[in-house]
């Protein structure tokens, strides 16, 4: 029994997902350019828009945390040379 109601919702899923790929260009507008696309077209081109998403917020990440560090690094270099200069004057 439970192997039929693990396909029977596995079934549910994929109908869900085809609807819902077949459904999203003539709902939102953002993705009307799928209109005339099949489902697996759309899946695809979404799935492509997800992954540069992705490697992009990935990539900006990465930069506010070397701009953060290079920032610290200025302060650090700073605090050092003016400690530098104190002693200097003695």
């Amino acid at each position: 029994m439970r192997s039929r109601s693990g396909i029977e919702r596995l079934i549910n899923l994929e109908c869900m997902a085809y609807n819902a790929m077949t459904l999203l260009p003539y709902s939102d507008e953002a993705f009307s350019y799928y209109q005339f696309a099949s489902a697996q077209e759309t899946r695809f081109g979404i799935g492509q828009q997800i992954q540069a998403s992705i490697i992009f917020s990935s990539f900006v990440g990465k930069l506010e945390t070397v701009i953060k560090s290079c920032s610290l690094i200025k302060i650090i270099e700073g605090y050092i040379l003016s400690g530098f200069k104190n002693i200097q004057k003695l």
